[in-house]
């Protein structure tokens, strides 16, 4: 165990040495679905990259007087609940609290209950979104939900919709790739549809009934993609990061209209959305992971709070990360949390255990990690150095301290 604790005090010391610091929404009585009429295109004549419900004023893009935001990503009305992971990403809660975190893979990020105003059901609503990997930062390409819709009297009606985007770094043309798959039956997700931003405008919208549900689906702007759950009250906007226009502000939004009456489930520990409520804090969160630092806690719990959702690409080891860090001790969360933060902000670092193989590589060192921090697996350790060795040491010069760790390896 002396071993152990030396080898912790080091690690913990390198990663805290080197973590750098309109028109009025209506209800159809024609129709079982609420229509969202938010959908005003801007005044572009002097502005670029202004998003929906804005305004162009002495060359800047400005939200709508009745809308609230950031008109180079979303302009919103302030009495729907909003939620979104923008950029490399930043969290920005229901709550309005904003953090940075770090999300590898799959993460949950809003779960509620709403009931339709028109119809005698609930509708169970889960949210996912997914990062990968570019150039050593981490941006949404994809999220997946799914709803369970409560008729009284009737047997639930369950769907689950699968949204996966990419970018031609040559080109610059975005693509949606949209899959089907009912819940809790066998197989995997079936294409449905695909949007891409050179398609002509007639082409741009697409919608199917599912069971108990319409989904609607909107290209915006050329590179967003808007979904409306209909019998939810919930939007959904996916904007793909595109690595030769960084101005471009990439990421997931998410409304939801409170109309639906939208209510927020006591989630298990670690299950908690990262979305959260509309006033519960990201202090809550930090508390539960008895992580110290606010960014470490949020980007342990991003890792920790989804079960084992299945889409395409999906790491082998990450569901055995999320069962280890879960058991994990307190002490030992902390010198993980940190050595995991310096892995995951350090651009140059992650891009180097990664290669070119996406998250897969990085979330098998956090596993082997993980093993050693919570498991005092020393084997675990000797895996993690290897690979840093043959993969990254080339940057001994330019990381100091991990010249230090290949030097020394897992002898203390």
């Amino acid at each position: 165990m002396g071993q152990h604790t030396g080898m912790t005090s080091y690690l913990l010391m390198v990663a805290l040495l080197l973590v750098a610091p309109t028109r009025i929404n209506a209800w159809d009585s024609r129709s079982d679905d609420y229509d969202d009429y938010e959908d005003e295109e801007h005044n572009e004549t002097e502005c670029e990259g202004c998003v929906q419900n804005t305004l162009c004023r002495l060359g800047r893009c400005v939200c709508h007087d009745t809308h609230i935001g950031d008109p180079y990503f979303m302009c919103h009305k302030p009495q729907k609940g909003y939620c979104h992971l923008m950029n490399d990403p930043v969290l920005r809660t229901f709550a309005k609290e904003k953090s940075h975190v770090d999300v590898i893979g799959p993460t949950k990020l809003v779960q509620l209950v709403v009931r339709h105003p028109k119809w005698d059901s609930s509708i169970d609503f889960t949210l996912w979104a997914i990062t990968d990997r570019i150039k050593g930062k981490y941006f949404v390409k994809s999220f997946q939900f799914r709803y369970v819709r409560s008729p009284q009297y009737r047997r639930p009606k369950e769907f689950q919709v699968l949204v996966e985007s990419k970018v031609n770094p040559a080109t610059g043309v975005y693509r949606w790739e949209i899959f089907l798959k009912d819940f809790g039956k066998q197989g995997s997700f079936r294409h449905a549809h695909s949007f891409c931003s050179t398609t002509r405008k007639q082409h741009d919208a697409w919608s199917v009934q599912l069971p108990g549900c319409t989904i609607a689906f909107r290209r915006i702007h050329a590179n967003f993609l808007k979904t409306k759950v209909k019998c939810s009250g919930v939007a959904i906007g996916l904007r793909p990061h595109n690595p030769e226009n960084r101005e471009v502000k990439a990421g997931i939004w998410v409304t939801v209209d409170r109309l639906f009456q939208p209510q927020f489930t006591n989630w298990p520990h670690h299950k908690e959305p990262l979305c959260l409520s509309f006033d519960q804090r990201l202090s809550t969160l930090q508390a539960s992971t008895r992580i110290a630092n606010l960014e470490d806690a949020l980007t342990f719990h991003s890792l920790v709070n989804s079960g084992p959702i299945h889409y395409p690409h999906k790491p082998a080891d990450l569901t055995e990360l999320k069962k280890v860090l879960r058991d994990c001790p307190g002490v030992a969360r902390n010198a993980f949390s940190s050595l995991a933060g310096f892995m995951t902000r350090v651009p140059k670092f992650s891009k180097c255990v990664s290669e070119n193989d996406g998250i897969l590589s990085l979330v098998n060192v956090l596993l082997e990690s993980a093993r050693f921090f919570c498991n005092d697996d020393v084997k675990a350790c000797k895996h993690v150095h290897a690979k840093l060795k043959q993969r990254c040491w080339h940057l001994k010069d330019v990381i100091p301290a991990l010249k230090t760790f290949v030097e020394f390896g897992c002898r203390w």
